[in-house]
């Protein structure tokens, strides 16, 4: 990347996040702006800035790691490492869930974690990851569609249009590939979306059966049930083979582990921090903020990011816009 497109992109970042004009008020995407003003401290707002930074980040980490190792290979690596990291905090608040919860926690790790991220990453290997991760801002509006269905949420007709616009912006950033192979690019786009399911389902399920337990304790035990199993399928690739003869593999595998520690462990860490300080809501807004900086490592690593691509995201941010009003009024 050079220093023209990092300056272009600081600029574009300056203009999407700018908050105001002379009458203090938000002079573009508002709902989304709106969200930035509400913060007490600048501190809050930078931890925001950087959990977006970390984890819309994962999807151009991936594709790096992808130029050495297979998805499973990468996702293994990746588990493995982040049930390491956190294992002292599994260790030290395990005692803290009763037995028969521990069932909810491994249903957490797999369908939260270990499902999901094996899809995002044969999904990054197959198309854009730009457009890869700005699909995983549809992660919100499933939960409020399945919560809507299966767990009796209001229905409003302004959060359902909030849904449906972004579907269809989802739907504008799979059917247009940009680049590469059409089936390889619509493929990816399911798995995407079936990823995403699979994070607000497990939104739904950890909200209900496991919301009164430490969220570390809960996510250091989800990635433990996950990330022993992936270990021993590590053991199966020929991930330690390469190593020996490619050599990328310790540049491919820094990658992994930046996206293990920094991704997992790190961001848990902070993202804990952020609800303490600023609440639930503003923390989740973090998953609107992933998209862009997704689209952006994407464009500066030369993917082709097109106008409707731009549009979609767009759609998504409008969808999302009507969301956030309705839980203001």
């Amino acid at each position: 990347m050079n220093a023209l497109k990092m300056k272009q992109i600081l600029m574009f970042l300056g203009w999407c996040c700018k908050i105001g004009n002379n009458s203090g008020k938000p002079t573009i995407y508002p709902y989304l702006c709106n969200a930035f003003m509400k913060p007490k401290s600048i501190n809050n707002l930078f931890t925001l800035m950087l959990l977006a930074l970390i984890w819309g980040s994962s999807f151009i980490l991936y594709k790096k790691a992808l130029l050495v190792f297979t998805p499973v290979e990468v996702v293994s690596m990746r588990l493995s490492l982040s049930a390491l990291a956190l294992l002292p905090f599994w260790i030290q608040g395990a005692k803290h869930i009763p037995r028969k919860d521990w069932k909810y926690v491994i249903q957490s790790g797999y369908i939260g974690n270990g499902i999901p991220v094996y899809l995002f990453a044969v999904a990054v290997n197959l198309a854009a990851s730009g457009v890869v991760g700005t699909l995983n801002s549809l992660t919100p509006l499933f939960s409020l569609t399945l919560g809507m269905i299966f767990y009796g949420y209001p229905f409003r007709w302004m959060k359902v249009s909030g849904v449906l616009l972004a579907l269809i912006g989802a739907t504008l950033l799979v059917l247009n590939k940009g680049q590469g192979n059409l089936a390889n690019h619509y493929l990816a786009g399911i798995l995407a979306v079936v990823a995403t399911i699979f994070y607000g389902w497990n939104s739904l399920l950890t909200k209900k059966n496991l919301s009164k337990y430490h969220s570390k304790t809960v996510s250091a035990g989800a990635l433990l049930s996950v990330g022993i199993p992936a270990f021993v399928v590590l053991l199966f690739t020929d991930a330690l083979e390469k190593f020996q003869t490619n050599p990328d593999a310790f540049q491919a595998f820094g990658f992994t582990a930046i996206l293990s520690l920094g991704g997992t462990a790190m961001a848990l860490i902070l993202y804990n921090r952020l609800i303490a300080k600023a609440g639930a809501i503003y923390a989740a807004s973090v998953a609107y903020l992933m998209p862009l900086v997704a689209i952006l490592w994407g464009w500066a690593d030369g993917e082709t990011i097109l106008a409707v691509h731009l549009l979609g995201f767009l759609s998504i941010l409008l969808g999302i816009g009507l969301l956030n009003y309705e839980k203001e009024k």
